[in-house]
């Protein structure tokens, strides 16, 4: 009676072909065939089950490790994190923002400024729609020097950030500003209409942070 004595050794396995001389094994009590191992880069990679691959270590090494996901150069990450934690860049025209030209009678108001550029050497604000120098209130150039104009009063004046603010608002404010800023390149301006209501047309809203609201 003849026994099966299995397939031969130079039979190729699915998907792969055998050379002379390469030998398969099995290892004892697991019946599989023990896959040759290749050195990549002091590492060891699988070759296929009882196949023949035409890849090299290159072509190991530029495969990304699926333990840590896609590979992504450092740099790109390091120059990512830089652009987002960067100074951010004014996005649009010089504005008076629209929150501070309402004020309330016998209260502080300040009026900020929106998309400031970078490097303002100057800050000037004047009463009205026109920056000339009789309307003038008062200039001021960073950190800390500031010149009152003709219009200037001791219940105004500017804040760190070029932004001008109202020790106490009278009804009188009611009115344009318009600010001009200089950054030693070019100038821009702004104009924004500041609106005083007096005590008896506001309520408190239930807040803490004191803020106000027209009444009925």
């Amino acid at each position: 009676m003849t026994s099966y004595r299995g397939p031969s050794s130079t039979t190729p396995a699915l998907g792969g072909r055998v050379h002379p001389g390469e030998d398969q094994h099995q290892e004892e009590g697991t019946g599989q065939s023990t896959s040759q191992k290749t050195q990549v880069g002091g590492g060891e990679r699988l070759r296929a089950l009882g196949g023949h691959s035409s890849w090299g270590p290159q072509q190991f090494m530029d495969l990304p490790d699926p333990r840590r996901g896609p590979c992504r150069p450092l740099f790109l990450v390091v120059a990512a994190s830089l652009l987002a934690c960067g100074p951010r860049q004014a996005s649009g025209p010089l504005f008076i923002s629209p929150d501070s030209l309402t004020a309330v009678e016998r209260h502080r108001n300040v009026l900020a400024l929106e998309n400031v550029p970078e490097g303002v050497q100057e800050y000037s604000w004047y009463r009205g729609a026109e920056d000339s120098a009789e309307t003038m209130i008062i200039s001021f150039r960073p950190p800390d020097s500031k010149v009152p104009g003709p219009l200037y009063s001791n219940l105004v004046t500017v804040t760190s950030k070029g932004y001008l603010s109202f020790r106490m608002c009278t009804l009188n404010d009611t009115g344009n500003y318009t600010v001009q800023v200089d950054t030693g390149n070019g100038t821009q301006r702004a104009t924004g209409w500041l609106e005083v209501l007096g005590e008896w047309q506001v309520v408190p809203l239930p807040t803490a942070d004191g803020s106000w609201t027209r009444g009925l």
